[in-house]
């Protein structure tokens, strides 16, 4: 099993013999239930309606043995890589820890907010640290990021009216020029957008029927992205800016009338990006991480 930290203040920590570090054992746990529950009246039993989760804990046990052994090639003393690996515990910090299990199987990855650490003081040269963390989103994610390009398509033409009174049933989302992005995991993951070249965008997932617009209303104004102008939107914390700068929101463009923030569901989903100009460029890119509970 292969092991890492990364911070962005702290860089990254190979917790690897060749590195001064040992784990023998690690626990992912797993997230606790959000419940949501209520007696029956006049009855026994809840009815119990809870779907969500929370946090989950994540402990580990390692051994640091600094280059007594001189297997690591470090000039660093037990103290030293007891106080590097002891800064990934820092509740302040938001740390990721990449577990590659040596399966076969790709690299995943966890967010951490430090809980607890050891600090033991034995042999001299080694210490059996117990560290403890908390993963505040619950989930584990792929540790590559998967991009997905899905070029846009002309809106829908309006056709002709008949009068037929007879039942016609059509579906609610047309899945024609959908391209399909594939969340392999078993959760829910959410996707930032790159929407490139297009007028008035929409993002249309016609296997969940949701929608994310961008325009085209009184209320919104028309959105019209030239050049290499795009709009960046992260849908885990429902924001959308111009160009991913902060400081020029696209919130305001967005047609809530018709609109949410959706995940990608678990197992393919067919997206299509309509635009009202037909500009070659015209796409958005789709980066997300499939995730698992």
């Amino acid at each position: 099993m292969l092991l890492r930290l990364e911070e962005p203040t702290l860089g990254v920590l190979r917790l690897e013999p060749r590195y001064g570090f040992r784990p023998s054992r690690l626990d992912l746990g797993f997230p606790t239930a959000r419940a949501v529950s209520e007696d029956r009246v006049n009855a026994h039993g809840t009815i119990d309606s809870t779907q969500l989760y929370g946090s989950r804990a994540v402990t580990m046990s390692v051994a640091v043995v600094g280059n007594s052994d001189g297997e690591s090639g470090w000039p660093y003393r037990r103290r030293d890589l007891l106080d590097r690996l002891r800064a990934f515990l820092n509740p302040g910090r938001r740390s990721y820890l990449y577990i590659d299990d040596e399966d076969g199987t790709a690299e995943r990855r966890v967010l951490l907010r430090g809980d607890s650490a050891g600090a033991p003081i034995e042999t001299p040269g080694y210490a059996e640290v117990s560290l403890g963390w908390v993963a505040p989103e619950g989930i584990l994610e792929l540790g590559t990021q998967l991009l997905v390009p899905v070029p846009a398509v002309p809106p829908s033409p309006a056709g002709r009216s008949y009068p037929r009174r007879y039942p016609l049933r059509y579906p609610r989302f047309s899945a024609a020029g959908a391209q399909g992005v594939v969340n392999i995991g078993t959760e829910p993951a959410a996707p930032i957008y790159r929407i490139f070249a297009s007028k008035n965008p929409a993002i249309i997932n016609p296997d969940t029927a949701t929608v994310l617009a961008f325009g085209g209303t009184a209320l919104t104004g028309t959105v019209q992205l030239v050049g290499s102008q795009y709009i960046e939107v992260d849908v885990r914390n429902a924001t959308a800016y111009y160009n991913g700068d902060r400081t020029q929101s696209a919130y305001g463009s967005i047609d809530f009338a018709r609109s949410s923030f959706a995940w990608l569901a678990p197992g393919s989903n067919r997206l299509r990006l309509v635009s009202e100009t037909q500009d070659p460029a015209a796409r958005v890119d789709v980066l997300y991480r499939p995730a698992w509970i």
